[in-house]
């Protein structure tokens, strides 16, 4: 491994997993990471992709390489027939299952997985070094789960572990790659793939490792969802200390949940990744990036989407459920006449009505309203229902996505933007 003479200390191994769409999220992590570390620390970082990730995307990672010289990379390509059957969600593709892989792919004894939505802000060499026994993963209590543990509790039977007080987010993650390999835990970890598993590889891992899972603390990642409110409800499982002042003294900031920070420059905490952005990308590639999240906030505002559904001849909210319902009042409220339906492919929901409006199947939806317009409503199914119209013969330009925005984005909204989210509100 040749790395600059100024890397003295150690050398740390980190894994990642990417694609084209998370290329730039990665390499902006991976700055991060330079950006924070001690001087003398070097990194091996392994990048986990499909045998087509094009060259290009490649290109603009290796260029780190020849910036700092503490950073060296190798490229694993998994093809895994088994990987068709994963679920995936909007924003979380097959990529996310590379994970499992890691054991098979790489020789290290231990390594350092990370998520491409992250931004180090401190040197990782001590909990590199955590001592891990006979556990199979090191990793934090995810923050989602410990603050609304009572909508969990039941699902510990669901995954078939005791509880849920120890289940962690793999985002980031210390694995004892040895003892994996010798307990052969990756094939059942890759097994269970296609079991649909609904919070997918994490579920997996949780289930998997249960019992060998060592608890690091929660400055290791921190959901930025969470960033600016989380004195005022402190979630159990966490001690005092780990709490205290935790935005200031976060290792791990994980933008988690749909605003992330390319898409989204309304947030004040996003202001942390672009900033990190600002230093690793070329002009070009941040003026690009920085104008698609201004064009994506535009069409994720009421205003707009109030004025396409205006325009059309019939309005199809797809999804009936009370964040459908809330599409349609709030259409209703702007005087919009034209909702024609809900759409939805649970059975048990079909021939339900709300306010009038029918909810029916998506078989029905072309030979009943051949011109609608699609609010697709759904958080988490956008990419399938958007495949699902696109099959139908329905072009993009015939709907568009209604992203939720929930008391957590308004939390974390800069204040200059108060103001005008309220006047495209309505």
């Amino acid at each position: 491994m040749k790395m600059d003479r100024e890397c003295t200390v150690e050398k740390i191994n980190i894994v990642m997993s990417t694609d084209e769409n998370y290329v730039i999220p990665t390499l902006v992590t991976l700055s991060s990471i330079l950006t924070s570390s001690k001087k003398g620390t070097c990194f091996h970082v392994y990048i986990l992709c499909d045998r087509n990730f094009n060259y290009a995307c490649r290109d603009m990672l290796k260029k780190l390489e020849k910036k700092d010289g503490r950073i060296e990379f190798t490229f694993k390509e998994i093809h895994d027939s088994r990987l068709d059957k994963a679920v995936t969600t909007a924003h979380i593709s097959v990529a996310s299952y590379y994970r499992l892989y890691i054991s098979q792919m790489i020789e290290e004894e231990r390594c350092l997985f990370i998520d491409g939505d992250m931004i180090i802000r401190d040197d990782l060499s001590e909990v590199y070094n955590t001592d891990m026994e006979n556990d199979y993963v090191a990793a934090v209590k995810d923050l989602g789960v410990q603050s609304h543990m009572s909508e969990y509790k039941e699902y510990a039977d669901i995954l078939h572990i005791p509880s849920m007080d120890d289940y962690v987010n793999v985002g980031f993650m210390l694995l004892n790659l040895n003892k994996i390999r010798e307990d052969h835990v990756e094939h059942r970890m890759i097994e269970a793939i296609g079991s649909g598993c609904k919070y997918m590889d994490q579920d997996i891992i949780n289930k998997c490792c249960y019992g060998k899972i060592k608890i690091l603390p929660l400055k290791y990642d921190f959901f930025t969802e969470y960033y600016g409110s989380i004195a005022e409800k402190p979630p159990d499982g966490y001690s005092e200390e780990e709490l205290s002042h935790i935005e200031e003294r976060a290792c791990v900031l994980h933008f988690t949940g749909y605003f992330k920070p390319w898409i989204c420059t309304r947030l004040k905490v996003n202001t942390l990744w672009w900033n990190e952005a600002g230093r690793v990308l070329d002009e070009s590639v941040y003026r690009n990036i920085w104008e698609a999240a201004l064009e994506a906030e535009r069409k994720s505002d009421w205003s707009y989407i109030r004025g396409m559904a205006e325009k059309a001849e019939q309005v199809v909210v797809f999804g009936f459920s009370e964040i459908g319902k809330k599409v349609a009042d709030h259409l209703l409220r702007s005087n919009v006449k034209s909702i024609a339906a809900f759409a939805d492919n649970d059975k048990a929901k079909q021939g339900m009505t709300y306010r009038g409006i029918p909810v029916i199947s998506a078989a029905r939806l072309e030979d009943e309203y051949p011109n609608a317009f699609y609010i697709i409503s759904s958080q988490n199914g956008f990419i399938p229902i958007k495949k699902q119209l696109n099959q139908m013969g329905i072009n993009d330009c015939r709907m568009i996505r209604y992203i939720h925005k929930d008391n957590t984005y308004y939390a974390r909204l800069d204040e200059k933007y108060t103001e005008y989210e309220k006047k495209m509100q309505g």
